[in-house]
């Protein structure tokens, strides 16, 4: 398997971890993806359990962005379905609300677990 964590010039001189998007000054204590070629720095590592990391590696290849970019403080779960991004007719596609609710979330520092949390206590009120 090829390592960008040994070609630091595959993308430029520095390595950025992959969701955090923080520069990774020593390559010796990384986690990197056992599927993708993308490397993970140690507090992002001790953070989150692997499966979700290969879950936030997917979703930021996918839809771009990283962990925590905007502020959680601006994240509602009752503004997103309000919004003009969730139309009505997404009811009948549950899998793609579940894809933008979570990664609207990640781009807001809140990790998958918090969503969940947070969407429990939504259907509660």
């Amino acid at each position: 398997m090829r390592s960008i964590a040994k070609e630091r010039t595959y993308f430029s001189s520095s390595l950025r971890c992959g969701i955090c998007h923080s520069n990774i000054s020593s390559t010796s204590h990384i986690f990197q993806s056992k599927i993708l070629h993308i490397p993970v720095c140690t507090r992002c590592r001790h953070h989150f359990p692997e499966e979700d990391i290969e879950l936030m590696l997917n979703m930021f290849i996918a839809y771009g962005g990283y962990y925590g970019k905007l502020s959680c403080q601006d994240f509602s779960l009752a503004q997103i379905f309000k919004s003009e991004e969730f139309p009505n007719e997404t009811v009948n596609q549950p899998q793609q609300v579940n894809i933008k609710l979570l990664h609207s979330a990640l781009l807001h520092g809140i990790s998958p677990r918090e969503l969940i949390l947070q969407l429990e206590e939504f259907i509660l009120d």
